[in-house]
């Protein structure tokens, strides 16, 4: 994603902050969520969790949006098929985390795993933008 992205202003380096907050913030609620998804206190856990993932998924997709909506902040020679396929490989994000979140509310064990099936989505999609990214410089920018 930030392969796109040529230069930078203010608004995009607080939107990146955020972001980098909300990522920092993961290993508290994913150990909360591995240490209570069986017990009393799950259907809280598996909901701590799905509120990080949303605000991590709008911080996300805020930085990735800011950037390239009116190609911004977005390199000249970007190619513009990877900026739609960015951004259509981050717009469900959020409906899935909601309803991934919502699921709390009748199985936590039912919300954790979907939100490791979210993750294996998103692994599998960097994936495949990554190897159909133009080259950087000489490089794959993978």
């Amino acid at each position: 994603m930030l392969a796109q992205v040529a230069r930078a202003d203010r608004a995009f380096l607080f939107l990146t902050l955020a972001l980098l907050l909300s990522v920092a913030f993961i290993p508290f609620p994913t150990r909360v969520l591995a240490e209570f998804v069986r017990t009393d206190n799950g259907q809280a856990a598996a909901l701590l969790y799905g509120f990080t993932m949303l605000t991590m998924s709008a911080a996300f997709l805020s930085v990735w949006l800011y950037a390239s909506v009116g190609r911004r902040l977005i390199r000249p020679d970007a190619d513009p098929k990877a900026i739609s396929g960015i951004t259509r490989s981050f717009l469900p994000g959020l409906p899935m985390y909601v309803a991934a979140t919502l699921v709390a509310l009748v199985s936590p064990e039912a919300s954790a795993a979907l939100f490791g099936l979210l993750a294996l989505f998103y692994v599998v999609s960097t994936a495949v933008l990554g190897r159909s990214a133009p080259a950087v410089n000489g490089q794959n920018s993978a």
